[in-house]
C-alpha cells in the first residue's frame, strides 16, 4: 500500500513540474528513513565519492577528447 501512495507521490510531483533530480533524492531520502539507515550518513557519504579525484578527473577527460577532435588533431 505504501509504495502505491510513493508511486503516486512522485507522478504529482513529476506532472507539476517539479525537477527530476528532486524528485528521486526526496524519494530516496524517504527511502532511506523508512529503512532505518541515517539520511545524514548517506549525505556524508554521496559529499566523500563525490570529492574523489577519479570522478573529478572523467569531465577533464571527455573535454580534453573534445578538444582535440575540435582543434583537428585527428587529421594530422
Amino acid at each position: 500500500m505504501i509504495a502505491v501512495i510513493i508511486g503516486i507521490v512522485v507522478i504529482g510531483l513529476a506532472v507539476i513540474g517539479t525537477p527530476l533530480f528532486v524528485v528521486l533524492g526526496g524519494l530516496a531520502m524517504l527511502l532511506f528513513a523508512i529503512a532505518g539507515i541515517d539520511v545524514s550518513a548517506v549525505i556524508i557519504e554521496a559529499t566523500r565519492i563525490s570529492t574523489s579525484p577519479i570522478l573529478i578527473a572523467i569531465p577533464l577527460f571527455t573535454f580534453a577528447g573534445y578538444l582535440m577532435a575540435e582543434s583537428g588533431m585527428p587529421q594530422r
